[in-house]
């Protein structure tokens, strides 16, 4: 399978209100939009620091690069969280925008 460029939607929330609601966009390369999600935890993990407290990700949309559909499923995410090969740091969860 060939690997797609997919852009992940997605808002941190933490237990500090004064640093709570960061949100984005991320972009990533992967064999699937569960993929390209577990790659975009990893990036966002990687920059969240201990002293904030507990980090909540919720996946928002994961769509091609120049699409708008959402092509991702909570169990899709929840299967590729389960056989990642390196824990995350964050709780991750699939929250789709309506």
């Amino acid at each position: 399978m060939q690997d797609s460029v997919y852009r992940v939607q997605w808002i941190l929330d933490l237990d500090d209100p004064n640093r709570s609601g960061f949100f984005g966009t991320t972009n990533h390369t992967g064999s699937s939009p569960a993929a390209a999600a577990l790659a975009s935890a990893y990036s966002i993990s990687s920059a969240v620091e201990e002293s904030w407290g507990r980090a909540h990700l919720h996946i928002l949309k994961v769509s091609e690069e120049d699409g708008d559909q959402n092509l991702l499923s909570g169990p899709e995410l929840t299967a590729a969280l389960r056989r990642a090969d390196n824990p995350i740091r964050i709780d991750v969860m699939y929250r789709p925008l309506c």
